[in-house]
């Protein structure tokens, strides 16, 4: 009778053991089973901005915006020149020449002021449009990204040289760039280029 009893505790405690150590395991070999890889791809981003059809349509809203200021400029410098015709009609510091003359003072100090606020504004509409490429340039490359299964899609600075010559900041230009390498065949960069274009074309027919 004892025999049995101690046969069935150490059997009990074998079971217990086997148990502890199975529970203790699988959540163990499920931490490291092997990963799945990662799929990596790489984009040119120059290439890509250069090459898109959306790219061409805001340099050339961008020209048709800076005509529509220049006129205004133009329009504005006329003014001042023409005031030197009036000018000359009166005689030196009568009180009619000296007022004419304070007025194109004043006159090209805010011409000055309007040269500088049109650059910054066509300066803003160029990075608006850059802007919004860009945010283009994401969606398109998460689109891809889901169709033929990748994982990241990197912007392959490595595609673009140093500064040629004795840059000063050359350390800087170096410690900026996270790619040393990468392989031609991981490159998307058409893909992502025909991908967007045909959306353009087929949003520009809409």
């Amino acid at each position: 009778m004892v025999n049995t009893t101690k046969q069935f505790y150490f059997l009990a405690m074998a079971i217990l053991v086997s148990l502890g150590l199975f529970a203790w395991q699988s959540p163990a070999t499920r931490r490291f089973e092997p990963l799945k890889p990662t799929v990596m791809a790489f984009v040119d981003i120059q290439q890509l901005f250069s090459s898109l059809e959306e790219r061409a349509k805001l340099l050339s809203d961008a020209e048709a915006f800076a005509m529509e200021l220049q006129e205004d400029i133009i329009s504005r410098r006329i003014k001042i020149t023409d005031i030197d015709s009036e000018i000359e009609l009166y005689k030196k510091r009568s009180e009619k020449r000296n007022a004419l003359e304070q007025k194109q003072k004043l006159d090209s100090l805010e011409y000055n002021v309007f040269v500088d606020c049109c650059e910054s504004k066509l300066k803003r509409f160029e990075a608006r449009g850059i802007r919004r490429m860009y945010d283009h340039i994401r969606e398109s490359a998460l689109e891809l990204s889901k169709a033929n299964g990748w994982d990241v899609v990197f912007v392959n600075d490595a595609a673009v040289a140093l500064p040629e010559g004795d840059n000063p900041n050359i350390m800087g230009e170096i410690s900026s760039r996270r790619v040393l390498y990468a392989n031609t065949e991981l490159d998307v960069t058409d893909q992502l280029i025909e991908h967007m274009n045909a959306n353009y074309d087929e949003m520009a027919v809409r």
